[in-house]
């Protein structure tokens, strides 16, 4: 394994994960107990086999939540643009926000005054 490259893309985390797999390896190598009792096999197989179902479940129902979302809508709301000396255009909002309850006023202007766009 390249740690350097490990390192930059997964962090500290990636660490944590290979030392984790590392212990549960030896340690399921080294006991006797896995070894000859059947029933912990299957228990042991049945707990990584719901952690795998649980796991692709969470991750297509986050997949899926990604593709859904609306998004929100813009809003330039609630201010005082007064007094200001602009040396070209002023633009307030563009075509996809909306400009709601704002004083606009008294402004020096050189270029265009732009106010929610085309």
């Amino acid at each position: 394994m390249d740690w350097k490259s490990t390192l930059k893309v997964a962090g500290p985390s990636a660490i944590a994960a290979w030392v984790f797999v590392e212990l549960i390896k030896n340690y399921l190598s080294t006991s006797e107990v896995f070894k000859t009792n059947t029933y912990l096999n299957l228990v042991l197989l049945i707990i990584i086999f719901s952690f795998c179902v649980i796991m692709g479940w969470l991750w297509i129902r986050s997949s899926n939540k990604k593709t859904k979302v609306e998004p929100k809508e813009k809003k330039v709301q609630n201010n005082e643009i007064c007094d200001n000396e602009v040396a070209n255009d002023l633009s307030v909002g563009n075509k996809h926000t909306s400009v709601v309850d704002n004083k606009i006023s008294k402004n020096k202007v050189k270029g265009s005054l732009n106010i929610g766009g085309q």
